[in-house]
Parts: C-alpha cells; structure tokens; sequence
C-alpha cells in the first residue's frame, strides 16, 4: 500500500504511519508499504511526540517526502530492510529534546536499514535549561538510538544541529559514509556506548534472543545465531569513511566519543575523510572511557589509529551561505573517493498524483523563530535527616515518615502502586530504605543483572563543594546483592570503595520486597558535618510490570541536577 502525493498538515499525532504485521515482522517478509511525495507541516498539534511520518516494520519506504513544522522529528522510526532516501527535512522537534529530523532505535537483529540522499538541516529541539525553556536545544540529525545495527547511512546531507549530524548509541555494524555534515555546534558526529548496566540491556537482550530463534532471523543473519550475550552490548564494527565535516563553531568538537565501559573506538573505524574547521585546530571530544584525556589533537587521534588517510582542507562547496553544498571540481574531496550527491532528486516532484504544483511551503518557525521562556521553577524536593540508631524498615529504626516512590522517569505519576522510601543517616553512614509493593513475590526474579532482574538503585553525590562531585551509583537487589557502577562518571577506583564498604541486604515478603542500604560517607570521600547537602534519588526496577519507578523522575536516576536534594542535620 502506498500513501502518495498527498498534502497533510494540523495532524493531531503522527501524518503518516507505515506498520508490518506481526507475521511480516517474524518471517521477515517485506510488507512493501511505503510513503511517497507528500508535503506534512505542522504535525503533532495535540501529539508533543507528533512526528511527519511514523514507521515500524519490515519493507518499508519513506522517498521524496517535504516535512517540516513537527513536535517531533521528521520520520521516526524504521525496522529491517527499510529505505528513507531523498526526503527533505527541516525546522523539526519543536516541542521535544532528545530527538533528531531522523530518528531510529532498534536492536542487533533488526539490521538492513537504508538511510540515503537525504537533506536534513534546521534540526531544533526544544527543552529546559535551568529555568528556561530553550531552542536550538539537545537534537541530532540521524539519530541511530539505543543499540541500531547495520544500517547504511549514505549521500545525506545534514547541516545545523546542536549535537551534531549524526549519533551511534551503542549500534554495531553500522556503516556511514559519503555525507555531508555542516556547522553543528558542539560536535559533527558522536559515538556513544552503553555501560554494561544500561537499563535497555535486560529488554534488548531478551528481544534479540526471541528474534535469534526465529528460523528467519537465524538465515538472515548467521553471524548472529552465536552471539555472545555478555559481550553483544559492546559497540563494535562502525565505520565512518568517505565523509565530508565543515564547521565553523571555535568551541566545536569533530567527534565527541564516550562510554561508561572501555574505549567507545576500540573496534570501530574512520578514515579517509575530509575535514574542515575554517582553518582552527581540529580536536576530538571524550568522555566516561577509562584512562583517557578529555580532548585530544588531530594528531593525537590520528596516532590511535583513525582517519589516518583524512586529510584538513576546504571542501570547495559552490556556495555555502546559501545552502548550496554541491562541490566545485576541484574539490580534494573527490580524491578521497567522495561521490556527488544527487541533491537535484531530493524531496517532492511534480506528479499527476500530486495534490498541489508547484508546492507553496506554508509559513512556520523558519519565519518566526521559536523564542526563550523564562518560568518560575517549584522547588526541588528537599528532605532533612534526622539521626537514626539502626539499620532496619521496622518502625522505630527509621523515621516514622515516608517518601513516595511513585513517579514515571519523565515524572508523571505510576499507575501502578508505589513504593516508599526511608531516609536517615547517624553521622557516618547514609542509610536508605526500600519498600516495593509486588502481586507475587514468588515470581520476584531474584539474579544479579541489572535491568534484567528485580532491584534498586541509590544515587548521590555531595553538594557541598564549589562544583558538584561525582556522583555514585549503588544497585541492590531483590536476591541479595549488590553493586556499585561508574555508569554516572565516577571513577573505578573510589566506585569500588564504595562497593566494598556499603552494606545492603533484602527481605521478601508475600506482597512486597524491602532493601537496605548502609553507605559509609566516608568511602566516596564525602565529609559529614550538619547541614551538608546530597543530590539524591532512586530508582526501582519491578519486573512485575516491567517498570521503572522513581522518587523524583528525572530520565536516568542519576541524572541528580533533575533530582532530589537531602540535607543531613
């Protein structure tokens, strides 16, 4: 089936949605739906998530499709073998961050994705900062989220983004090359791996292993039916080549790359290149990998064993100020093997199934720009300590007041029924308590994995200091264990010392399970004296309902500036 030719615009959710069956999806059998030269603009009225064009399957095509003006991206989603190619793209995300003009998630097994001779650019982005409401903000170009595998990103072209032209969350295999990426303001393309405890591993893991026992995932793809599962979450197997990086921003980053777990470019690659930074030094960006520096050189990247072949030099566009990125033939673009892209077939064309000719681009953001508010921010939650004589939930340990634990991470309420959370210290120790209501504690999943099994997070970090300090992550779980990680920045050495002084046991009742935690001050190097001040939250995993729970929503749980405060009297 084809949606074709049409113009959509004031959609209440997404304009147009291209969905596989269940049994096209389990057999890989390409549905062959697609969307075709249509023109959405303001998509999403009602929808903040409202986005030009929604896919989700096997088969699947977007082409030669004009989107602007929509909450959310331009086309989201995707699915095995799917094509998006020649869609022009523009002034997207007008209500929501995290985000791109095109955005994917996926998983190792949905692999076969097309994402070619696109014109992407104006990505905007929209969301707080502080006390302020803000765009440009917090937004990709082509976004490959959360674990995409072998996608080829090819021809594109992507210019003006806050974070960048392109971002690997964790994928493999994934191949892109031949772009054009164009003034991004804090990074051109970013490489970002999972820690070995991300909350998505549990969900991906099992969803792959269902996909993997699938005689046509096992023929599809039989470099996978062996896959090692504690090691398939590592990023591997990227190549960036043949691409074309111009940028003017003197703070701007070529790459920014980061893991909480290894270096993110161990076993991926990028080469022959050309970059541009209008003449300044070209650096690379790292963050959260093991023993390496914040920044390095051109030099110093290039002594690692990447984009040894890359050469530093203007592209030679036809006519940069007005969007024109063609190359002159005399481009050294060209002798690094770069093809021209065929920008002359991008986006819609005239048709007798068209609805309008030529197209009259109706009036958005473009001519009035999205503006900064300002807004009067609640308080963040803030919960005085009292000391307390003993480690235990019963009554007369803990204070006789509980806390809540009862939001969604984007902070609307559960449905479910929350847990409750104690809270004191005695001078040396921070002492946390956890109750968490379950139908059928028999069917607790009780191993050590996070995400995949039944626990709760502490997360905290000192307050007192000019800057705030590291902040610490320590999983308990509902069979008795537990961990310290550094998937929130701190260092190995002193996660481990938290690790090893921190005492934590579990109890299982009929309805419920209740952890507690007894952390040493002193073991992350946090000095106690009245009045100090913890950002602070928690996070629970219940399996049950396959949920996250809260006490303050704030995305990740220790994401501590959206956070809780605790002052220790």
């Amino acid at each position: 089936c084809g949606v074709v030719g049409n113009d959509l615009y004031r959609i209440c959710n997404d304009g147009i949605r291209l969905y596989s069956s269940k049994s096209d999806r389990d057999t890989l059998t390409s549905s062959g739906h697609y969307a075709d030269n249509n023109y959405l603009h303001d998509i999403g009225v009602l929808n903040g998530h409202g986005c030009g064009i929604s896919l989700s399957g096997v088969g699947l095509r977007v082409s030669h499709n004009l989107i602007h003006d929509t909450t959310r991206c331009g086309i989201f989603g995707g699915g095995n073998d799917c094509v998006v190619e020649y869609n022009h793209i523009r002034h997207v995300n007008l209500e929501t961050e995290d985000t791109a003009g095109y955005y994917v998630g996926g998983n190792w097994h949905i692999r076969g994705h097309i994402i070619r001779y696109n014109y992407v650019h104006d990505v905007l982005g929209y969301g707080r900062k502080g006390d302020t409401w803000t765009s440009p903000h917090y937004a990709w170009g082509i976004y490959l989220d959360d674990d995409h595998s072998g996608a080829h990103v090819y021809g594109n072209i992507v210019a003006r983004t806050t974070l960048g032209g392109s971002h690997i969350h964790a994928g493999r295999d994934n191949l892109l090359e031949n772009n054009i990426f164009i003034d991004h303001t804090k990074q051109q393309m970013q490489y970002s791996g999972h820690g070995r405890t991300h909350w998505v591993l549990g969900r991906h893991r099992k969803a792959f292993q269902e996909a993997m026992a699938k005689p046509a995932y096992r023929k599809a793809y039989p470099q996978l039916v062996e896959a090692d599962m504690d090691t398939i979450w590592e990023m591997t197997g990227n190549t960036f080549r043949r691409n074309i990086i111009s940028y003017t921003s003197p703070a701007a980053v070529l790459y920014r790359c980061g893991t909480r777990d290894g270096n993110v470019f161990t076993d991926n690659a990028s080469d022959h290149n050309l970059v541009w930074h209008g003449g300044l030094p070209v650096t690379i960006g790292q963050y959260g990998m093991k023993n390496t520096p914040g920044s390095l050189t051109w030099e110093q990247w290039q002594l690692k064993g990447f984009d040894t072949h890359s050469v530093v030099a203007d592209p030679l566009f036809v006519d940069p100020a007005n969007d024109d990125y063609r190359l002159k033939p005399n481009s050294p673009a060209f002798k690094l093997g770069f093809k021209p892209i065929p920008v002359e077939k991008i986006g819609p064309y005239a048709s007798p199934l068209r609805a309008s000719w030529p197209i009259v681009e109706a009036p958005g953001v473009r001519e009035t720009p999205l503006v900064n508010t300002k807004v009067a921010l609640p308080p963040k939650p803030v919960r005085k300590q009292t000391k307390a004589t003993a480690p235990r939930v019963e009554a007369g340990g803990w204070p006789k007041d509980t806390l809540m634990v009862s939001q969604q991470t984007n902070g609307a309420p559960i449905r479910t029924v929350p847990g409750t959370l104690r809270v004191c210290h005695d001078g040396a120790n921070l002492r946390v308590a956890i109750t968490v209501p379950v139908k059928d504690a028999a069917k607790l999943k009780l191993g050590a994995t996070w995400t995949a099994d039944d626990a709760a997070e502490v997360c905290f970090r000192d307050l007192s200091g000019p800057k705030p300090g590291p902040i610490f992550v320590v999983h308990g779980f509902a069979g008795g264990t537990h961990e310290s990680v550094t998937e929130a920045g701190a260092s190995p050495a002193l996660a481990k010392a938290v690790e090893a002084a921190t005492q934590f046991r579990a109890r299982i009742e009929a309805g419920s399970w209740a952890g507690e935690w007894q952390i040493p001050l002193q073991a992350p190097g946090i000095v106690y004296r009245p009045g100090l001040k913890l950002g602070f939250n928690v996070g629970v995993r219940r399996t049950e309902a396959d949920e996250w729970l809260q006490w303050v929503g704030s995305g990740a749980t220790h994401s501590l500036a959206k956070a809780g405060i605790l002052v220790l009297q």
